[in-house]
């Protein structure tokens, strides 16, 4: 029987191979449907983290409703600790009600235990820092907006008040390494950064622990917490040392210009999330606030009284 099958002639291999032009079309139209859906895959993306930024926020929201039904008040913005030039910041008394008890007793053994020797107060230091590089005193995932890109940890200057505002970092003198965090305390419309007596009228303040019966303007207009990326001033949960620059505004923040001006103070809001930051109001709502508030409502919404 003969054989049916017969070679290829050469024009059959040149028809079944692409031309430069065919090859041309389809990387354009590849090209093409790549530019139409990264943006969709990158915006999905970021409605996830923002999700997940909301969720953190409400978190923090059910530690201070159960921490003021625990204590009847909320945490102070800042403390100085005894025999030590560091201060604790507001998140650690909400350890327990975060689900993280063994980190707020390794913080309570390492950071908050009185000292009053220089060089044990320094080697309390050491051992913290050490803990943290081992991921005892890592920040918890609640602390963190996914959508910031920080790293780790970061060094904190001591403040040269001699050059304040011409150098950055403004001293060559790192006084401690900490643990990044993105929630701030609102302390209110004024820099958390003026003197240690000052009051900027917000609800996280140094020392005073308000109650929820001290917002007299109604808890769901009461801003207490909300976000700040790396980009503007690293934030940390912690603490501080009494002399790092900026010190109390690594664990505080406030409402003045507006939210992501690139031109306002360093200890103001900012985030990653496209044209807003996210906020947490005292009776536990999360809302976004939009980069083209009104500065007078911005200003009002972190006041605790009328």
């Amino acid at each position: 029987m003969q054989d049916s099958r017969r070679p290829l002639s050469r024009r059959g291999l040149e028809r079944r191979a692409l031309t430069v032009l065919e090859l041309l079309v389809t990387m354009s139209v590849i090209g093409v449907l790549l530019a139409v859906l990264l943006p969709a895959v990158q915006s999905a993306r970021e409605t996830a983290r923002r999700a997940q930024c909301q969720n953190n926020l409400r978190q923090l929201g059910i530690a201070l409703h159960l921490h003021h039904d625990t204590f009847q008040n909320l945490p102070a913005g800042w403390c100085e600790i005894s025999g030590k030039p560091i201060a604790t910041g507001w998140v650690p008394d909400l350890l327990p009600f975060l689900e993280q008890a063994e980190l707020r007793t390794q913080v309570q053994s390492k950071w908050l235990k009185p000292v009053s020797v220089n060089v044990a107060t320094q080697s309390a230091f050491t051992a913290v820092l050490g803990q943290a590089e081992s991921g005892v005193l890592a920040t918890p995932s609640v602390l963190v907006c996914p959508s910031d890109v920080a790293e780790r940890t970061f060094q904190l200057y001591q403040e040269d008040d001699i050059n304040s505002g011409d150098l950055d970092p403004l001293s060559e003198k790192v006084l401690m390494e900490l643990p990044q965090a993105n929630y701030l305390g609102l302390a209110g419309y004024s820099d958390p950064d003026e003197p240690a007596e000052y009051d900027g009228a917000g609800v996280f303040v140094h020392r005073r622990r308000y109650s929820f019966r001290d917002l007299t303007r109604g808890l769901s207009q009461v801003a207490v917490v909300s976000e700040r990326t790396a980009r503007k001033l690293p934030s940390t949960w912690l603490g501080f040392h009494v002399l790092g620059e900026d010190a109390p505004g690594r664990v505080l923040g406030f409402c003045n210009l507006g939210p992501n001006i690139a031109t306002s103070d360093e200890c103001e809001l900012d985030s990653r999330h496209p044209g807003c930051i996210l906020v947490l109001f005292a009776d536990g709502h999360v809302q976004s606030v939009s980069d083209s508030v009104d500065q007078g409502i911005y200003r009002s919404m972190a006041t605790r009284a009328d």
